[in-house]
């Protein structure tokens, strides 16, 4: 059997130790689940097709509190995270229209405002205990009623259902103490 020689191996490493590739292997999956997550995300808001998975759009919010925000008509929307910044929605909800009840409990339209000039036409917040605005949208001649709290959206042929279910949660909430 030949002899090795030590000396010839000193200088230059051939393999790598343990050590070495184990973090290189911690590396790889960091990354990999950094890039999985982030997918996923943007994924989940290419996925949004209608009104009843708009509060989807909370996971998608880095803090999990910010706004949905569409302007010109609907025609552009975009998510706002706390601090500020935007993330584009590929989908629009053109025509799209907003009402919430005022005290005597008649629909009416709110006024969003002004977003860098355009008029904004629907403003929907995030909050980071799970609520949302409460409000019924309309598009294409369906109803949506959204529920603040952790309800599911549901869908109404007229604007008087939607309102009527609105008001009816309404003054369940207001006797949730009285017993029977």
């Amino acid at each position: 059997m030949p002899e090795i020689d030590p000396a010839r191996y000193r200088g230059s490493p051939k393999a790598f130790t343990l050590l070495e590739l184990l973090i290189v292997i911690l590396l790889l999956s960091l990354m990999a689940m950094v890039i999985v997550t982030t997918v996923s995300k943007r994924k989940k808001m290419r996925n949004i097709t209608n009104i009843s998975q708009l509060k989807s759009l909370r996971s998608s919010l880095p803090s999990g509190r910010g706004e949905l925000v569409c302007l010109d008509d609907c025609a552009h929307c975009f998510l706002q995270d706390a601090q500020r910044k935007k993330h584009p929605l590929p989908q629009e909800f053109k025509g799209l229209k907003a009402y919430v009840l005022d005290r005597r409990g008649d629909a009416r339209t709110p006024e969003f405002g002004r977003y860098e000039d355009h008029p904004v036409c629907l403003r929907f917040r995030f909050r980071q205990n799970g609520s949302t605005s409460q409000m019924i949208l309309e598009r294409k001649g369906t109803f949506y009623f959204i529920p603040a709290y952790f309800g599911k959206v549901r869908s109404f042929p007229s604007l008087e259902e939607a309102r009527g279910y609105w008001l009816r949660n309404a003054a369940l909430l207001q006797n949730r103490w009285d017993y029977y």
